[in-house]
Formats: structure tokens, C-alpha cells, sequence
């Protein structure tokens, strides 16, 4: 695991010196999904870390900060010197609907665990406090992997001000806790949602959805779709029930929601 360290980083982030031993052992308890931890003081990204060093399924990739970490769809995730969690699970490819489901219950169970307290799933990647994001989730697609990016807020007291209202950290709703304690229960969690089958998906799920039944706008391949959501699951991604054009289906991969005036943008880092 030392190797794996970019050591003249650490020397300016000291914090993470420790990262790899106890990664490894909270992956060596979990097992699958889990095989091989990766850790850099600091990238541009870790999605595009794992592009280009072409890790084998099981590799988990962490970042003590990113500089250029993005969300979906060309948006930006704001990065604050290194407050967050920026990190990459690589899997086999497997259909995205199913991935961005069991992934969103992932990092919702440990957003839980942190807060004590349950949280809000918006479809298809921002984990909500108070309609505020906490985390939001990544998922890019090659020929033969799925890229799992996660962003989650622990330590920022501050944003920018196009972000103040829409972003907060586990730090901004009282919670003091460590960067490496919130990644060991992601782990945790994940290892377990990746795993359940489709109907245990969907129940867990939707005891989190924050879009059903509500009116909603929806972007997707250059279009605005406007209507009622009439269910979000594994399957079908999300039925909107609209009157110019029927129900409409909408894939994860592939759409933005927005819940009021305007299109929202993935509004905090990785989205």
C-alpha cells in the first residue's frame, strides 16, 4: 500500500499518512465489491485516475483533494482545499439504472450512519439534508467497467456564494467526524447495497425518494420534460407523467432534474 501514496504530497497533507492501512482493512472485511485500495494525497480526479491507469474491477481510488473533480453531464463539484471525500470504486460494467439505484442507497446508509437520522434521495445522484446536497454520485461507463465516483461533503464551514444554499457538510449540521471514518462507512455500505437483489433495491429506496409524486422538470438529450413523477426504480429509471407528451421514460445516465425555477446544477462536489 505505500506505493501507492503520492509521496511528495503527503508531506503537505499529513492527514492521510494513515489512509491506506486502515482503507485496506475496512475492504479486506467488507470483501466484495472490494479488492485493492489506491490512495494519492492528490489528483485531478479520481474518475480520471482510474481512466487512465486502467485498474481492474475491485479497485477502489482515493483522493485526499481533487483539483479538477467534476459531476455529471459537464458540471463542476467544488472542492475545498481538502474537506471532502473524493473517491472511485471501479466495477464490471452493469446497467446504469441498476448501478445509480443501489449506489445513491449506498451513500445514503452511511450519510445515516454519520447523521443518525434518515436523509433524502433526489434521482438520480444528490444525496439531500434539508434540501441541501451532502453527497452526489458519478457514474461514467466504459466498454468493459463502471466508473462509481462519489463527492461527499465532511469538513467545509464555508462555499461559494452560488453554492450556499444548496451545498452543506457533516461539519455544517454538527456532526465533528473524520474524512477516513466517513470513507470506512461508505465502504461498508456500499459492500452491502451493491448487493442486494432488485426488490429489496427498491424498497430500501424508496423509503428515501424525494421526487414521487412531485412535479418536477426534467432535462434529458437536449429536451425539457415537465409533469408529475409517477414512480422511480432499478428498472425504469423515472416515469414522468407529463400533457404534451404521456409518460415519459428517463434514464439516470442521462438526465438532470430540476425541482423549481430553473434547471438545477449539481451543486456541490462530484455530482
Amino acid at each position: 500500500m505505500e506505493d501507492d501514496v503520492v509521496k511528495e504530497s503527503v508531506i503537505r497533507n499529513p492527514e492521510i499518512n494513515g489512509w491506506p492501512d486502515v482503507l485496506e482493512r475496512a475492504v479486506e472485511e467488507v470483501g466484495s465489491p472490494f479488492r485493492h485500495v489506491r490512495v494519492f494525497a492528490e489528483t485531478d480526479s479520481t474518475q480520471d485516475v482510474a481512466r487512465r491507469e486502467r485498474a481492474e474491477p475491485g479497485t477502489l481510488i482515493v483522493a485526499g483533494r481533487q483539483t479538477r473533480g467534476r459531476g455529471r453531464l459537464g458540471s463542476a463539484w467544488a472542492d475545498t482545499a481538502s474537506d471532502g471525500v473524493a473517491m472511485t470504486l471501479i466495477l464490471p460494467r452493469e446497467p446504469g439504472e441498476r448501478l445509480a439505484f443501489a449506489a445513491a442507497v449506498g451513500v445514503a446508509r452511511a450519510a445515516e450512519s454519520c447523521l443518525g437520522r434518515r436523509i433524502t434521495i433526489k434521482w438520480p445522484n444528490d444525496i439531500l439534508v434539508d434540501r441541501r446536497k451532502l453527497a452526489g454520485i458519478l457514474i461514467e461507463q466504459t466498454d468493459t467497467r463502471a466508473l462509481l465516483g462519489i463527492g461527499f461533503n465532511v469538513a467545509q464551514t464555508a462555499w461559494p456564494d452560488d453554492l450556499t444554499d444548496k451545498a452543506v457538510s457533516l461539519t455544517q449540521l454538527g456532526v465533528p467526524i473524520l474524512r477516513i471514518e466517513v470513507m470506512c462507512e461508505l465502504i461498508r455500505a456500499l459492500g452491502d447495497s451493491l448487493a442486494l437483489d432488485t426488490e429489496a433495491l427498491m424498497q430500501d429506496y424508496a423509503e428515501r425518494d424525494g421526487l414521487t409524486g412531485r412535479t418536477i422538470r426534467v432535462q434529458h438529450e437536449g429536451r425539457t420534460y415537465e409533469g408529475r413523477v409517477a414512480t422511480v426504480n432499478p428498472r425504469d429509471g423515472l416515469l414522468l407523467e407529463t400533457e404534451r407528451d404521456g409518460t415519459v421514460h428517463l434514464p439516470a445516465m442521462t438526465s438532470r432534474t430540476d425541482l423549481g425555477s430553473g434547471v438545477v446544477r449539481n451543486s456541490a462536489p462530484v455530482d
